[in-house]
């Protein structure tokens, strides 16, 4: 029997019992460093650690390319620990997939167990290209007059599909439940979103944003989106940084500002280079087209 002093260091003290155990199974020894390195065969308690691997299809569905991950955080009370208060895996796992010419498929996948598990499948219309998560809109005290059943009150989980489908699930963990689903202009491929102070922007194969904003009560105004002309190729990624988002198409990146959608731009010299990748660091990753 080990008493603790409160219920915090109890669960920081169970979290790193399970972390060690981890670290000790054959998929993490020697870890992410070689034994040349430094003579040691266990890798630093601060290093990632492979807690389990599984397959993501079953046999009937082993042709299905995947293009898209997403977590999503705890919504429900009842598991228990909270997501602050823990750093074991909780949540659950959305990935999104599909064929070139057929449908798309998104698995949901529990982290809230020993070993990650496959709860739910479902089928869109189209492969699945990308994936945003748009956070639960927390009412203010005083608006008194906001219904709570409205659009904004629960998470949203929106896919950019091949077929220029953007299609929106409200999840609460295992539970998922359809709410919109529209046209990107001309239907062209939807290839990454990013959601930014209640705008949505979604990233196309043609070099656009489109840019959607909220009303106050929580809806879309998906019929009048802002058209943003980045590049004549596809837009590779999107990021978002303080109050701009960040599109890169080609060697070109453009800044966005929310909420007046001004722009600039700026690229690299040479044409032969492309913006693959951004990262949180406010730098971006250069690789040369083959």
């Amino acid at each position: 029997v080990f008493n603790t002093p409160n219920p915090r260091s109890k669960i920081s003290w169970v979290n790193r019992l399970h972390m060690a155990k981890v670290a000790l199974t054959k998929d993490n020894q020697p870890g992410w460093l070689c034994i040349e390195d430094d003579g040691k065969t266990k890798a630093p308690f601060w290093c990632p650690l492979l807690a389990c691997r599984m397959s993501m299809y079953s046999s009937k569905c082993q042709d299905l390319k995947p293009a898209a991950a997403l977590h999503t955080p705890v919504q429900s009370s009842l598991l228990g620990i909270s997501i602050a208060s823990t750093c074991l895996a909780q949540g659950y796992l959305w990935i999104g997939s599909g064929r070139e010419q057929g449908l798309g498929q998104v698995d949901l996948f529990s982290l809230n167990r020993s070993a990650p598990k496959h709860v739910k499948s479902f089928q869109v219309s189209s492969w699945v290209l990308c994936m945003e998560y748009i956070p639960l809109t927390v009412r203010e005290e005083d608006d008194v007059d906001c219904p709570m059943d409205k659009p904004g009150d629960s998470p949203i989980i929106v896919m950019g599909l091949q077929d220029g489908s953007i299609v929106g699930y409200a999840s609460v963990d295992m539970a998922t439940q359809h709410l919109f689903i529209f046209k990107s202009p001309r239907e062209v491929p939807v290839v990454c979103l990013k959601h930014l102070l209640n705008v949505l922007f979604a990233g196309l194969q043609d070099g656009t944003v489109t840019i959607y904003t909220r009303t106050n009560d929580g809806k879309w105004e998906w019929d009048t989106p802002h058209l943003v002309k980045v590049g004549s190729a596809s837009v590779e990624t999107l990021l978002a940084v303080d109050e701009t988002v960040w599109a890169s198409c080609r060697n070109k990146v453009t800044l966005i500002n929310v909420p007046c959608f001004t722009t600039r731009t700026f690229g690299h010299t040479t044409q032969f280079f492309r913006v693959r990748e951004f990262i949180n660091t406010k730098y971006f990753l250069e690789q040369k087209i083959p």
